[in-house]
């Protein structure tokens, strides 16, 4: 019985040293845990403030759209263009260069959009991308949609780099659609690449050049179309376009060349326009011309004749009653 209790008193005192042990142990592994997740925050912190300056923190940044990138890459056209329209949805300038590398896409639908999301964001990346991969595509929707996006964004900035594709350009639509953009941002810059134009083999594209030329409306912009009129190879249509336009506004630079145009012209339908116009624009230069052509009685356009040198008559009146008007005016001012 001795034996038993002494045993137990034993295994008692074993027990609690053991439990005192543990109970140290856990203490000790608690701080350790602690101390370890200290270092683990500050190694982290460390690690982002090492990313932010670090030359590779761009690529870290473009990680979150790896996902994205990665459809643009599918097999898949529907994933392709869904990625492109995503990409545009976040619209900053980290998706520009990916957006720019979907112009080079195998389908017409992922580059058009690629395009509208660059115009969206726009920028001189974008616009950089538009010029070099855009414009050199070989679909015409694309180099079209790359005109318009680079007008859009750039306003009369985009004139040159307009200028070095109409001078490479062999789509006569893309050709014409650029010489009218020219018509709404053009200056005196683009004059001499029209002066080429005027002399292009396509009569349409000499057309929307006189009328561009007219729009633009300098005085470089008239001088070139009348040093063009002078031109004894234009055609017939080309010359009474010009005539035509050069009446319209109210060019008195013109009045000269016209005079000549109505007096020896050659072919009657120059002469008319010609006749026509120096009635619009009332110059009483033409006046002498005018009344020699009425008295040698050329019947076939006699009504033109005798319609300008009313106009101009009457303008002339006009300018005379208005002159008489400011004159007493200031008579009655004193």
């Amino acid at each position: 019985m001795l034996l038993k209790k002494c045993c137990y008193i034993l295994l008692v005192s074993f027990l609690m040293m053991v439990n005192i042990n543990f109970h140290g142990y856990a203490i000790e592994e608690q701080v350790i845990i602690e101390q370890n997740k200290k270092e683990l925050v500050t190694g982290e912190q460390t690690k982002n403030e090492e990313a932010e300056n670090s030359p590779d923190a761009g690529i870290i940044e473009n990680y979150e759209y790896s996902s994205v990138v990665g459809k643009l890459r599918n097999k898949n056209t529907k994933i392709r263009l869904d990625a492109v329209k995503e990409l545009s949805i976040r619209g900053t300038e980290e998706v520009v260069s990916f957006l720019v590398n979907a112009l080079e896409d195998s389908e017409i639908e992922i580059r058009l959009e690629s395009i509208v999301a660059l115009e969206k964001i726009g920028g001189e990346e974008a616009i950089r991308g538009i010029v070099e991969k855009g414009l050199k595509g070989n679909n015409e929707k694309v180099r079209l949609a790359a005109i318009n996006s680079l007008v859009k964004i750039s306003g009369r900035s985009a004139i040159s780099s307009l200028k070095k594709q109409l001078l490479i350009e062999k789509n006569s639509r893309i050709r014409f659609h650029i010489i009218n953009l020219f018509a709404i941002i053009g200056n005196d810059d683009v004059i001499p690449i029209l002066v080429k134009c005027l002399r292009d083999s396509n009569l349409k594209i000499q057309l929307i050049t006189i009328k561009t030329l007219a729009l633009i409306g300098t005085p470089l912009a008239v001088s070139a179309l009348i040093n063009c009129l002078e031109n004894e190879e234009n055609k017939e249509e080309v010359s009474i376009a010009i005539v035509n336009t050069l009446g319209i506004i109210h060019s008195r630079d013109a009045v000269p060349v016209l005079i000549r145009m109505a007096a020896f012209g050659g072919k009657s339908e120059i002469s008319a326009a010609a006749v026509e116009s120096l009635g619009i624009i009332g110059d009483k230069r033409a006046m002498p011309v005018l009344n020699e052509l009425l008295f040698y009685g050329n019947v076939r356009f006699e009504r033109s004749i005798k319609e300008a040198i009313s106009k101009i008559l009457k303008i002339n009146a006009l300018i005379k009653l208005k002159k008489r008007k400011n004159l007493r005016k200031k008579e009655n001012s004193f």
